[in-house]
């Protein structure tokens, strides 16, 4: 059980932002080393955060573990470490001929104090790369573990105190009143990652202190397949992505659009592909793990109770072994629980569409999801979804593997979240890109009143040329004066000749 300490929040707060303004996390040198340890200490912890997995989330196997849920975290770091210079280096940007001469640049500066609160489903995964991410750019952190991984979570404050700099670097466990009293402070941002419903909490008490946040959220999200898709390859990368933890991914495909003429060979081919990966009783595969807790496994039930369409596989489950047999269900009702709710279980809707527009409509009547999937290769079904939909993220032909690519920025939009992490994307979230213009100290007298006709023209005829910045200035009259060179250069040869070949004559 997890201890629900109020107490510690502002104290732990002030003494970061007093240890901010020191500017000890400011040197590239200091922050390498802060994410060379949080890496040598997420290897060396290995088997403990193993353990805690077993404990919290019912994982058998320690290589499925390692594959779901901690080598895309270890590769997000090793990222950033390589790129920390040019991410965090001053920026040159060119300089409009109005407030020219001048030189423009960004420098990258960090926040102050962040706060990281982590999801239960991937505790690693929506905890570390945030916090690597935060201390790269020079903040300090505060992170904060879901109390309903409780094992994982004092793994994770484990980590965190042991192998950083505890002046800069801080955890702060705790359930409900440590979650609803820690976003009321004045942090410079705040980085979630859960449901909608918190997100909008999280959003509203952030507002109070104008404080910036990185909402990664939920959603439904569809995925859409059709006559041109491999339904073997479809089959595969479906229901293996689905299954990932069991169901609990907020990327995971939510549920299927699937074209009519095909729903036969769908759900067959997915009907074996289950037993091709988890066997005749997946109860007893290694490599499905339990539902968190009894209520989010009641909660499930619920919607295999109460769904309005036909079961056409699995619908068994194990209320004290926090089990669900994965389930396909045709053609719910749209207005079920099953359909409104983000499952975050076993469980796939199927929906069958006549034409490619009933799927893009059925998309775009719904929240904004964070990831949408496309299986096919109709260029002219791909394009309509591309163009026609928005989603957080589009993976074609695949699921999940968008947030595994960590050059992509990774999050949501509308109901799914603002703000993205990941990548240089989610490295300048953590950072302010402040604008810096250095004037020259030329001092054209026509910007100053009073304004002649002189200074009227001078005005009128710089602001024409508003668009351009000084660079394309100095280009456009160096080309001038390169056409104008040659024109000379070519006019005083041809005048030579015709002089010479008058004398010879």
């Amino acid at each position: 059980m997890i201890k629900d300490d109020v107490s510690v929040i502002v104290p732990t707060l002030k003494e970061l932002k007093a240890n901010f303004l020191t500017k000890k996390s400011r040197p590239i040198t200091f922050r390498l080393q802060q994410l060379h340890n949080l890496l040598n200490g997420l290897k060396e912890l290995r088997n403990e955060f193993y353990e805690a997995f077993k404990k919290d989330l019912g994982y058998q196997d320690q290589f499925f573990c390692e594959l779901v849920q901690y080598q895309a975290v270890l590769t997000h770091i090793e990222s950033d470490i390589n790129n920390i210079y040019k991410y965090t280096a001053k920026r040159s940007i060119s300089t409009s001929i109005m407030a020219a001469p001048a030189t423009s640049y960004l420098i990258p500066e960090p926040y102050g104090v962040v706060l990281v609160i982590g999801a239960w489903n991937y505790p690693i995964f929506t905890c570390i790369p945030q916090v690597a991410q935060a201390i790269g750019a020079g903040n300090a952190v505060v992170l904060k573990p879901s109390e309903m991984v409780p094992h994982l979570s004092n793994v994770l404050a484990k980590l965190i105190t042991n192998y950083l700099d505890q002046s800069l670097y801080r955890v702060i466990e705790g359930g409900v009143n440590v979650a609803i009293n820690i976003t009321k402070q004045p942090f410079d941002l705040i980085i979630f990652t859960g449901g909608t419903e918190k997100g909008k909490l999280v959003a509203k008490a952030a507002a109070e202190n104008l404080v910036p946040c990185i909402l990664e959220l939920g959603g439904k999200g569809p995925c859409i397949i059709d006559s041109s898709s491999d339904l073997a390859l479809a089959g595969r990368r479906v229901i293996s992505t689905k299954l990932y933890n069991c169901g609990q991914t907020c990327v995971a495909p939510d549920y299927l659009l699937v074209e009519e003429s095909i729903l036969d060979n769908v759900v067959n081919t997915f009907k074996q592909q289950i037993k091709d990966f988890y066997g005749p009783e997946t109860k007893k595969s290694e490599c499905l793990n339990r539902i968190v807790n009894e209520f989010h496994t009641n909660r499930i039930v619920e919607y295999l109770n109460n769904h309005g369409g036909k079961i056409v596989h699995g619908g068994q489950y194990d209320l004290k072994e926090k089990w669900i047999e994965p389930t396909f269900v045709i053609n719910p009702d749209p207005n079920s629980e099953l359909m409104k709710n983000e499952i975050f279980g076993p469980i796939l809707p199927i929906i069958t569409y006549k034409k490619i527009e009933e799927a893009i409509n059925f998309i775009n009547f719904r929240p904004k999801p964070l990831a949408l999937y496309y299986f096919g290769t109709n260029k002219v079904h791909k394009n309509a979804i591309l163009e026609s939909t928005s989603s957080g993220g589009v993976c074609i032909n695949d699921c999940i593997f968008h947030l595994i690519n960590h050059e992509l920025p990774f999050g949501g939009v509308g109901d799914s979240g603002y703000g993205v992490c990941g990548s240089k994307f989610g490295f300048d979230q953590c950072q302010h890109l402040k604008p810096v213009l250095e004037k020259s100290t030329i001092d054209p007298s026509a910007r100053y009143p009073p304004y002649t006709n002189s200074k009227k023209t001078q005005m009128t005829f710089l602001t024409s040329l508003g668009i351009y910045s000084q660079q394309e200035i100095l280009n456009k009259l160096l080309l001038f004066l390169f056409i104008l060179c040659a024109f000379i250069y070519v006019t005083c040869c041809c005048g030579c000749s015709k002089n010479q070949l008058q004398n010879d004559l």
